[in-house]
């Protein structure tokens, strides 16, 4: 009987484990620019669970994508290509939605001449009133600096900060740290001397100062972060900077130490990659990252496309998983499927989206759970050191008195977590509205959603990660 109890007791906890740690396995990749017809350029979607492959720019010429998010509305996709060849290219440098339903490519600004800065968009994100922030090179005659723009709802740009990291220093990655809400910056200089090596900026998000958070790119050998490839995405559970970058899987603490190598990753067999990676859900029992690869295939002989998963743990196990194992022909028409832009679809579970002043609705998109109950709730604590659940995962949030009070529904109309079901495509929209209350500051509050399901794990189906709001 006791063996029996302890058997349940197993496959329980191995059920447990296995449920609902990560993102839905449905990817957008892609952003190769060639000229030859082998080529995929433009963007795809592969899900590893249907088996299927969508290439969405069919019939488009596409110059370089360096990056891809999804839309506010976590249904259309965003991208930013580049200018960086000449040629028959009649998608680049500007940014552009994309309707993955009706393939319809939409305009949102195209950098020509007139406006100064006609030359290499890189990263793209979204910041908490949902507009674009994004990194271009501004030409004026034979000069060239670096700055970091907005985007409205209306499709104006704005410059925020001009030349962000001096004269000649390129915009690399951008992303938003988890500890302030802050934009995280990464940047290159024309000259890799000691005193300039890839320094990363936090760039206040109301007053626009930049501070070294974590690195200011020289004083010490080694540098900070060159973010080429990707976003700058942290650990949740250290605060600090984690990706791979090429085959190694990289870490930069906050402070002023180097940029230390963790792993160089070992591909299981016939397994290619390409740059980018993201971190999957964090709220997961073991972290990991996600990039794009492929296994050659056929004949005559294909990269047959798919993704790699590396755990962020000892002895960093790596993994493969192909859209459509055992293709005999290309799922996209293309032979080779090299990446430079890579993100989950339908990935953005969390976002506000301002509506006023002092007002903004919450958006929560969790498409894999219709019709579920979900929780949501605040904190002015940060996320650390986090829930844990018996199952291993972690909601990512410290409890503190507001938590209790969003958890009960008494910080209405300040936060309102909405109707605490999602419709029947998993979505639902709360509000924050701190109209009438005097300015914080900027002090940051952390958001954290849990979809509930009792037949699931702890009855808790799918934990997104945190958001960081910054209070006005």
């Amino acid at each position: 009987m006791k063996r029996s109890i302890l058997a349940l007791a197993v496959l329980a906890l191995l059920i447990s484990l296995t449920a609902a740690q990560y993102q839905e396995p449905r990817y957008i990749f892609g952003g190769d620019a060639n000229t030859s017809s082998a080529y995929m350029t433009g963007l795809a979607v592969g899900d590893v669970h249907n088996k299927t492959v969508k290439h969405l720019t069919t019939g488009l010429q596409c110059t370089y994508i360096r990056s891809v998010i999804m839309d506010a509305n976590n249904k259309d996709i965003v991208f930013v290509a580049d200018k960086e060849r000449s040629g028959p290219y009649n998608v680049r440098s500007g940014i552009y939605r994309l309707d993955p339903g009706t393939l319809k490519i939409t305009t949102l600004l195209y950098a020509d001449s007139t406006m100064g800065w006609n030359y290499s968009q890189y990263r793209i994100m979204l910041n908490q009133d949902g507009e674009y922030i994004f990194g271009t090179r501004r030409v004026s005659g034979s000069y060239s600096s670096y700055h970091l723009m907005k985007l409205d709802k209306n499709n104006q740009w704005q410059l925020l900060m001009d030349r962000v990291g001096g004269g000649g220093a390129y915009t690399w990655a951008l992303g938003k740290n988890c500890d302030t809400g802050n934009y995280l910056v990464s940047y290159n200089g024309t000259s890799q001397s000691a005193n300039w090596k890839y320094p990363v900026l936090e760039i206040d998000i109301h007053k626009y100062r930049r501070y070294y958070t974590f690195s200011n790119g020289g004083g010490y050998t080694g540098y900070g972060w060159d973010g080429e490839y990707g976003k700058l995405q942290q650990n949740f559970a250290t605060g600090a900077i984690e990706q791979i970058q090429g085959r190694s899987l990289n870490r930069l603490v906050p402070g002023t130490t180097a940029r230390t190598t963790l792993y160089n990753c070992g591909w299981p067999a016939g397994w290619g990659y390409s740059q980018p990676s993201v971190f999957d859900l964090q709220s997961a029992p073991v972290k990991r990252h996600v990039q794009p690869g492929w296994i050659d295939s056929g004949s005559p002989v294909f990269q047959n496309p798919g993704v790699l998963y590396t755990e962020n743990r000892k002895p960093y196990w790596s993994t493969g998983a192909l859209y459509i194992p055992g293709a005999t022909q290309s799922p996209t028409g293309f032979r080779y499927h090299d990446s430079y832009a890579f993100d989950f679809y339908r990935g953005r579970n969390i976002q506000t989206l301002k509506t006023g002043t002092g007002t903004w609705d919450l958006l929560i998109s969790c498409p894999a759970h219709p019709g579920k109950v979900y929780t949501a709730v605040i904190s002015l604590s940060g996320i650390r050191p986090g829930i844990q659940l018996p199952d291993g995962r972690t909601i990512n949030l410290k409890g503190d008195f507001f938590t209790q009070l969003s958890m009960f529904g008494w910080l209405k109309p300040f936060f309102d977590a909405g109707p605490l079901k999602l419709d029947a495509g998993g979505e639902a929209v709360g509000s924050i509205d701190m109209s009438s209350l005097p300015p914080t500051g900027g002090m940051p509050m952390w958001i954290a959603v849990a979809v509930l399901d009792p037949a699931a794990p702890g009855g808790i189906a799918f934990i997104p990660d945190t958001f960081v709001f910054r209070l006005p």
